[in-house]
Formats: structure tokens, C-alpha cells, sequence
């Protein structure tokens, strides 16, 4: 035990020194205290409300993400002297942070290139944009500077880093990579799929990812897929887009879990992809614990446990001797091996002790 305690006194103030670590502040005064890099005046924040500061184009997406505000600074490198402008948009959890990551990206253009930093990270009209847990960094300038920036940064981040529900749920055979979006709202479906969001149903608490698929002979395919909370919405929307025009599309359903191809150079493709589809669900069931017993609930338990074992002693005991009784009547040759004078034994300890007396 002492053992432990120790082990916890030791982690405790380690651990506190990690989750200070996710403050935009923190990693601003990381940054500066680096040999590397050093800070220029003017660093500014924003919060949510401001954030038309940061993406005017893109402000009230990043609110329905959820974002907890901004920061923006300039850092420079003392190797090369180069100027960096720094943006960290610090959202509220991985997935509203991955949204805003893949809200741009677009791997069609000739100057989009993937990178290796953080946990997803790639280079688009001339800038840098990394994904690490809640934090989404925009980095501008040379690009090996935003680079040795952006490592930085992401392994001062820490926390998990996960997509949302949804895009998990995407076939992986013969996906895009750096193709898919999540999408939270109605007007964000609507925008990227062209389909309506209304017969969907989508207002009711469900979110979709879209996708890009290519198969070896280049067709290539885009597919939506919609993620209800219940299936019981999802096939109630199903019917109800089907029979708005719908059945254009071709879709499956899979429990809550709905996939459309919005277009497709070959049905065979379209149709692998959508036989991908997977939704398997675990269900916990959680029974109530019992009420604590009181102390005279307790003894009351006991005395009665004991009533019945002497209820079923005493029960076996007349009922032995009972058929002991009625077998040495009725056919004591057959079962009992003796005839009808023989007597029980008998130890007879109510006679009287008499002492023998001497002989002459």
C-alpha cells in the first residue's frame, strides 16, 4: 500500500503537468521555450464568439463543431530565421477537432500532399494544417519551418485522438485516403451531397461521413453513409426519402446505419461498397444493486434460515423413523433381512443402574 501511495504522489503532479500541457497559452510558452524558436509580440486570442477572427468563411461551421476558442501568434526559427504564422483552434473533444480538419481538404487538388505529423497532417494552398486530439494548428510559411512547427506543437499535445462514430463505420476496402468529411448539420449535407436533409431526418440527432472509392481499374465511386441513434429512425427515413425520390440512389441499411451512392462510374463498385457496410452494437445491461440490509433485517434473516433448517431436520427425522417403523410391521423379512419378532436395538437409557453384586 505504501508502495502505491508513493507511486500516486509521484504521478499526480506529472500528471497535472500533461494536462496543463493542453492549454493554448501553455503551448504557446512551450513553443517560445524551445532552443529552437522564439516568439514575436502581438499573439492574439479569440473566443467562440469571435471566432470570425480566424476562418470568417468558416465560423459558424467550427461553432457546430464546438470550439473553445483560438489562438494566433508568430513564431520564428532561429536556425533559418523564417516566419511562421501560427493558428491553434483548440475544439471541445477529437471529433469536432477532426471535422474542422477535413472541413477543407480536398486530395483532388495539384497542390494537396499528405504529411507525417500529429495524428493526420497535410499541405494545401501553401499552408500546413495538423490534427492532434482537440487542437486543429494552421501553420504558414517555409515549408520545412511549419513542419519542425507543427512537430512541435503535436508532441505537446496530448490526449486521445479519435473520429467520429460515423466515419469509423466507412468500408475500408478500396476508400480514398484523405477523402472523407463528417458532416454534424443539415445545411452541411445538404452542401456536399446535394440531398435533402428534411426527408432524411437528418435534424434528429444524426451525423454522416462521405467518402471518395476507387477500385483498381479506376472507377471510382462517392458514397454518403448516414448514422441515426435508433434503426427504428433509420428505416423510418429510408421509407420516407424513397418515396420523396430516393429510390434514384442506391442505398442499404444496416441496423441505425443508412448508406447512399451519390454517384458512381460502376455499379459494381458502388455495390461492393455498400455491401461493406457493418453496424454491430453491444448492449451493457446494468441491474440495480440491492438495497443494504439493516441489522435487524439481518438477524431476522437468520433466525429464519435457522427455523427452516430445524423445520426440515425434524421433518426427515419423522419421516425416518416413520418408515423405519411401518417396513418392520408390514414386510420386515424383505427389506429389513430379519423376521417379524426381531427388535430394534435399544439403548435402554432409562433403566434403572443396578451393581452386581459378588459372588459367594
Amino acid at each position: 500500500m505504501t508502495f502505491r501511495r508513493i507511486v500516486a504522489a509521484c504521478l499526480i503532479p506529472a500528471w497535472a503537468g500533461f494536462a496543463s500541457a493542453q492549454d493554448r497559452p501553455t503551448l504557446m510558452d512551450r513553443v517560445a521555450g524551445s532552443a529552437e524558436w522564439s516568439l514575436e509580440p502581438g499573439a492574439s486570442d479569440f473566443a467562440p464568439a469571435d471566432i470570425e477572427g480566424v476562418a470568417a468563411e468558416n465560423a459558424g461551421r467550427i461553432r457546430e463543431y464546438g470550439v473553445r476558442g483560438a489562438s494566433r501568434f508568430a513564431a520564428v526559427r532561429s536556425g533559418s530565421g523564417n516566419r511562421v504564422d501560427a493558428t491553434l483552434i483548440e475544439m471541445v473533444d477529437s471529433t469536432g477537432a477532426f471535422g474542422l480538419f477535413a472541413l477543407e481538404r480536398d486530395w483532388t487538388r495539384n497542390d494537396f500532399t499528405p504529411a507525417a505529423i500529429g495524428i493526420e497532417s497535410y499541405t494545401q494552398n501553401e499552408g500546413l494544417v495538423v490534427w492532434q486530439s482537440n487542437y486543429v494548428a494552421l501553420l504558414a510559411g517555409n515549408a520545412d519551418d511549419a513542419e519542425a512547427l507543427g512537430r512541435l506543437l503535436a508532441a505537446n499535445i496530448l490526449g486521445s485522438s479519435r473520429k467520429a462514430p460515423v466515419s469509423t463505420l466507412l468500408p475500408r476496402a478500396g476508400l480514398v485516403q484523405d477523402s472523407e468529411r463528417y458532416l454534424l448539420t443539415s445545411d452541411a449535407l445538404g452542401e456536399a451531397t446535394g440531398l435533402d436533409p428534411a426527408a432524411l431526418g437528418f435534424e434528429n440527432s444524426a451525423e454522416a461521413a462521405v467518402a471518395e472509392y476507387r477500385s483498381g481499374d479506376g472507377a471510382r465511386a462517392r458514397v454518403a453513409i448516414i448514422l441515426y441513434p435508433t434503426q427504428h429512425l433509420a428505416s423510418l427515413y429510408l421509407d420516407t426519402w424513397t418515396a420523396a425520390g430516393g429510390a434514384d440512389y442506391a442505398n442499404r441499411r444496416t441496423g441505425p446505419l443508412l448508406g447512399i451512392v451519390l454517384e458512381s462510374t460502376d455499379d459494381g463498385l458502388a455495390a461492393s461498397v455498400l455491401d461493406g457496410l457493418r453496424y454491430e452494437s453491444e448492449v451493457t445491461w446494468d441491474a440495480p444493486p440491492p438495497n443494504a440490509l439493516t441489522l435487524p433485517e439481518l438477524i431476522l434473516g437468520v433466525f429464519t434460515w435457522i427455523a427452516v433448517a430445524l423445520a426440515f431436520t425434524l421433518v426427515a427425522g419423522v419421516g425416518y423413523g416413520g418408515l423405519r417403523m411401518y417396513l418392520k410391521r408390514r414386510h420386515p423379512e424383505r427389506f429389513m433381512g430379519v423376521s417379524p419378532e426381531a427388535e430394534f436395538i435399544q439403548l435402554k437409557i432409562d433403566q434403572r443402574v443396578t451393581r452386581e453384586l459378588p459372588g459367594p
